[in-house]
């Protein structure tokens, strides 16, 4: 994974802070951060809508994996420099992340996110 397309709100305040904040942050991967509601999200993602991104933002890696809910907040602070370490600990195996996949409704399904450390197990 090298790159995450973020489906956000952009008339949200607190989705703008949050793009700000990860705009100003070191990180290992690329951010792309595209208003959900544009037409440019749906040429990306078509079933965008299935996924009622207007309550939860909507990732979308490179690898055509997408996530939604806790699973976006553990692969943000996994893509950043400073905060890789804190993903690991609220990533690990016993927080429960990894029992479950990210919930699809659609014809892509990503597979629980994998930091550098349980691929090396």
């Amino acid at each position: 994974m090298t790159a995450l397309t973020i489906f956000y709100d952009h008339q949200c305040s607190l989705c703008y802070r949050f793009r700000r904040w990860l705009d100003e942050e070191l990180a290992y991967l690329e951010f792309r951060f595209i208003s959900y509601r544009s037409p440019e999200a749906r040429q990306i993602l078509p079933e965008i809508d299935d996924f009622e991104p207007g309550k939860e933002i909507v990732v979308l890696a490179d690898n055509e994996g997408i996530y939604q809910g806790a699973d976006t907040w553990i692969i943000y602070l996994w893509a950043t420099r400073n905060y890789r370490e804190w993903a690991d600990c609220f990533a690990a195996p016993s927080s429960d992340l990894w029992s479950r996949s990210s919930a699809s409704p659609s014809r892509r399904t990503a597979r629980p996110f994998q930091a550098d450390w349980e691929e090396s197990l």
